[in-house]
């Protein structure tokens, strides 16, 4: 793992390419994404990868309804804001 106090552009957060940036304990991290090629899962991880498949498959069709409940959930927030 490497740290980085300023970085080449400042701190990152988020991925580029195979590089993860993120913040630790107030240090700014860097770190190699994982590489899962050739991984066997457990029954238990399969199962789990299974669920979120499936509630995944259940909430796409209605996605676009939960974005706009959200974005006027948030407009009425900021409203009362300010």
């Amino acid at each position: 793992m490497a740290t980085i106090k300023r970085g080449i552009m400042g701190p990152f957060s988020g991925t580029i390419a195979n590089v993860v940036g993120y913040e630790r304990l107030g240090t700014a991290c860097m770190r190699k994404k994982a590489d899962l090629s050739g991984r066997v899962f457990s029954e238990k991880q399969l199962a789990h990868q299974q669920r979120v498949r499936l509630a995944n498959a259940f909430i796409n069709p209605s996605k676009s309804f939960i974005n706009i409940g959200f974005s006027l959930s948030t407009k009425a927030a900021r409203q009362r804001i300010m």
